[in-house]
């Protein structure tokens, strides 16, 4: 796979190989190293499931950031038996976010944290809008679960209905096609179209055209609309309106990852709450860093609690609403909510936090000491340079901003005919002196990326070094000694943000200054992965904001939210801890792990989104649940060898284990759940509705308290928390006391300080990189080189274009017309008329260019900021494309108020009179 593309078929042959190996190896028992120690690495499932991600994310450094992203895009079908409404969340949605986070920030942190206020909210999808899908259980497939199969005639029914079904997705495959077929032709029509006017010829419009046309303007307006056409199985339909709703918010470490990687997970859980999920593809770092994938995500929130007019959904209750996400999704679920909390926005009910990523400056242990157990690569996250990433030296970008602003391109067109110099390739990829002496140290070439760790793999050396090494705050240049030698970091370690803003409470949320406030949480985390112990902490200091202080020098920069801290109470966390599991545990859906964790994430989900006046089932114990017939239906399910109850060392010691842990909505009723009218009713019913409950008494049931259909069996909070540790077979049992855990050893003033161990493992892994890469480095400079010389031109084109239209439009004005409009109406023709062309809600001066920024800094890897990328370039024809349009209302509007003026002078002339001060105003300005 090194020098294969990145593509689903070397993947799957490459991903093929590893299973067999790891299928011999556990049939033989030839487990090497951390094998023998992990017990959970004994589990076939597991271990296969473990070995191909290790494996792919490894492989996958070797690969370029977009080869990676294109992957990560390609298309996932779902399962006849799920119903996916895609949607587009329109621009307006956008920038109401937009100035969600501009008021919240406020213009100093807007200017000097983010960078500007505009170079963000620049986007190239469609329309300018952002790519959401609704998820959940299609109708027929609950009837489905309420078929008996031993009754011949519900058999030929539930045949019919699979093959409804089945039909169902060949209609929608075929018009899928159609649709693709049509987009293609109404493509190549405008692009022939754009040709015939360019020179000169006059298109024939034809009847059968016209009616073309008529088609392709109802599918786009229906395409505004936010909803995508498609059969009756595809629509929204108002029964959804009822269901309770997951916001899911995928992971990838803010640079990979869209709803077809987690779409499985996403109908899984959209199933098992009975109800609907809503989840987006965010702008992905490193072309969209900070604040980007925040600002898409409070924009579908905001698309959710408050729907912009056409979309088909009603506002969704935030009392109904639960957020959720894996890793990087989950850290930004975490900074979500503080911004929904500190901008005075409604919380949601909840939040479900997979292995939430939400200290980016490793400032923890087990960032070190679980390398060897988890999935992510030993460097972190290393790729083969490209355009995108990593970002050009300073010089060439000063350079190339340069060279597309108005000044340069004017100098371009002088010295066209002349040999243009460039300043020799350089290569970011340079490691210095002690990065090479480290890289030395490790065994061979450092290729071998799921074994080589420049510590030696010793947990407990990697511990020392992370509590004995050198600390250091983080800054624009990292500064650290580094085995008593200080060494400058310049690079960008992160891709999703600059290294000075590491430290921002937006960017790693568990250094905000507080986590109160927020709704309850619900927090799981692997024993294995690297993220442990951050995850641990921040659960602690949300619950215990008094316990688990900020330090000064991060409160001291937020003097602001520092004040408005005192006033949050604490927030309640679920936190569970699950044995000898790695990242992201939903991931590996097929292992017994990963079932007990969907349900405890589903029952809470179900939990905090119950109504308030709804009937609650009494609380059950452990050893009596009557299980509903998803769960007794199948024996995979129950752990083997749990015939009986498990000892009293492996349950929950709290006599009150079982207790309501709500005592306002403590109204018992029967079982049944019956509860005439109420929403919740329904909700838990549409998942199985009609459904026969099995009275098999399953004894064994503490092996897992958790069910979706029994979300109120889960115990009280003890101190704001619920802290539990799941054995491999599903067994609760309490989390060992804060003060035994490796996580909460560190002191607060350690929290969010650079560290000597990542440093050098960084370090050392550059080097590998850079002696690997460096002729491919000096190929990416070349193509920045091509992709520089083709902006400058087509930047050249668009403000010839616009020269050219302004002069059109001045000459079709007749003087004794124009002399009649106002001066405050009418735009001097130095300086094109204000209307936006970009994304931002400000306007800007057509004639600066469109990569004008106006003195904003973006950062170094946004596409907003380069000029040397196909990305950066296609983002400039979508923005020239916008601008164009509005351009165009803007001419129609001048002819209508011409039209009028002309009308108004032949009932006043005497108003002709005071045009001479008009007229000075269309003077024409300066040629460029």
């Amino acid at each position: 796979m090194d020098y294969l593309p990145l593509n689903t078929l070397t993947v799957s042959l490459t991903g093929a190989a590893v299973i067999f190996t790891t299928f011999f190896r556990n049939i033989f028992n030839l487990q090497r190293g951390v094998g023998k120690t992990v017990k959970l690495r004994r589990d076939i499932l597991y271990d296969e499931g473990f070995s191909v991600l290790k494996f792919f994310f490894a492989k996958a450094s070797l690969h370029t950031v977009e080869d990676l992203q294109t992957f990560g895009n390609n298309f996932v079908p779902s399962p006849f038996w799920v119903r996916v409404i895609r949607v587009n969340i329109p621009l307006s949605t956008r920038l109401d976010a937009g100035q969600v986070i501009i008021d919240t920030l406020g213009e100093d942190e807007i200017e000097r944290v983010v960078g500007g206020r505009e170079w963000w909210q620049r986007n190239a999808g469609k329309e300018g809008g952002i790519e959401g899908e609704w998820i959940s259980m299609k109708k027929d497939w609950e009837g489905l679960e309420t078929e008996d199969e031993s009754d011949e005639a519900n058999d030929k029914v539930r045949v019919e209905t699979l093959q409804r079904m089945k039909e169902g997705a060949r209609r929608r495959d075929k018009k899928a096609k159609s649709d693709a077929r049509k987009q293609e032709k109404r493509r190549r029509k405008e692009e022939k179209e754009e040709s015939d006017r360019k020179n000169g010829v006059m298109p024939d419009a034809t009847a059968s055209g016209a009616e073309d046309s008529d088609s392709d303007t109802d599918e786009e307006a229906e395409s505004e609309r936010g909803e995508r056409v498609g059969d009756d199985e595809e629509t929204y339909s108002p029964e959804m309106d009822e269901m309770r709703c997951i916001l899911y918010i995928h992971g990838g470490a803010y640079f990979f990852g869209s709803i077809n990687t987690h779409r499985y997970s996403i109908w899984r859980y959209a199933r098992k709450i009975g109800g609907r999920a809503f989840s987006i593809n965010y702008r992905l770092a490193p072309q969209y860093p900070f604040p980007c994938a925040l600002s898409d995500a409070l924009a579908a929130y905001l698309y959710l609690i408050r729907p912009p007019p056409g979309a088909k959904h009603k506002p969704v209750d935030p009392a109904r609403l639960t957020l959720a996400g894996d890793s990087a999704g989950g850290g930004l679920c975490l900074a979500l909510l503080c911004l929904i909390r500190d901008s005075g926005l409604p919380l949601p009910a909840g939040a479900m936090l997979i292995s939430p990523w939400c200290d980016l400056t490793h400032s923890f242990p087990s960032i070190l000491t679980n390398t060897e157990t988890d999935v992510v690569p030993p460097y972190g996250f290393l790729f083969k340079p490209s355009t995108l990433w990593p970002p050009p030296p300073a010089d060439f970008q000063e350079r190339a901003n340069r060279s597309t602003s108005l000044d340069g391109v004017k100098e371009a067109q002088a010295k066209k005919e002349q040999k243009k110099q460039h300043s020799p390739l350089a290569s970011i990829f340079n490691a210095d002196k002690k990065g090479k002496d480290l890289a030395k140290n490790v065994a061979g070439d450092g290729t071998d990326l799921s074994s080589t760790d420049p510590l030696g793999g010793d947990p407990k050396r990697a511990e020392g070094d992370v509590k004995g090494g050198e600390t250091a705050e983080v800054g624009h240049i990292l500064k650290i000694k580094v085995d008593g030698e200080e060494v400058e970091v310049r690079d960008q370690i992160q891709l999703y943000a600059t290294n000075e803003q590491l430290v921002y409470p937006y960017v790693s949320p568990i250094l905000h200054p507080s986590l109160g406030g927020l709704p309850p949480l619900y927090v799981m985390c692997g024993d294995k992965e690297v993220l442990r112990d951050e995850i641990i902490y921040m659960a602690h200091r949300a619950a215990n904001p008094e316990k688990y202080p900020l330090r000064k020098t991060l409160l001291d920069a937020n003097p602001e939210r520092a004040k408005k801290a005192a006033n949050y109470p604490p927030t309640k966390v679920h936190l569970q801890v699950y044995d000898d599991v790695c990242h992201d545990l939903p991931l590996l859906s097929f292992t017994t792990p990963a079932k007990y964790c969907y349900r405890a994430i589903s029952s809470f989900a179900k939990f905090v989104t119950a109504d308030q006046d709804a009937s609650i089932p009494s609380p059950v114990s452990a050893t009596g649940m009557h299980l509903p017939a998803e769960l007794a239906s199948s024996s995979a399910d129950i752990p083997s060898g749990s015939s009986t109850p498990p000892s009293s060392s492996n349950t929950p010691t709290s006599p009150n284990f079982l207790q309501l842990p709500t005592p306002n909505t403590a109204k018992s009723t029967s079982s049944d759940n019956s509860s005439t009218g109420s929403t919740r009713s329904r909700a838990l019913k549409f998942g199985s509705a009609g459904s026969k409950k099995s009275s098999k008494n399953v004894p064994d049931l503490s092996a897992t308290i958790y069910s979706s259909l029994q979300p109120f069996n889960r115990p009280p909070w003890v101190d704001n928390m619920v802290r539990e540790r799941i054995g491999i077979d599903g067994v609760v049992r309490p989390l060992e006391p804060a003060e035994e855990l490796q996580a909460m050893q560190l002191s607060p003033e350690e929290v969010g300080l650079l560290k000597e161990a990542p440093v050098k493992r960084y370090l050392a892994g550059k080097a590998i990189w850079d002696k690997r890469f460096k002729r491919t480095y000096e190929h990416v400079q070349r193509r920045r080189e091509h992709h520089l010389k083709k902006s400058v031109a087509e930047e050249a084109n668009r403000i010839k274009k616009r020269l050219k239209s302004v002069k059109k439009k001045e000459a079709s004005r007749r003087p004794s017309l124009i002399s009649l409009t106002s001066t405050s109406r009418r735009p001097s023709a130095v300086s094109l008329p204000g209307e936006q062309f970009t994304d931002s809600p400000e306007p800007i001066d057509g004639y600066e260019g469109i990569w004008n920024l106006h003195g904003e800094h973006p950062p170094p890897s946004s596409i907003a900021a380069r000029k040397d990328t196909m990305e950066a370039r296609k983002l400039a024809r979508v923005l020239d494309e916008h601008y164009s349009k509005l351009h165009a209302l803007h001419l129609w509007s001048d002819v209508q108020d011409i039209g009028a003026a002309g009308a108004d002078r032949l009932n006043n002339p005497t108003r002709e009179a005071s045009a001479g001060e008009d007229m000075e105003v269309l003077r024409p300005g300066p040629s460029i």
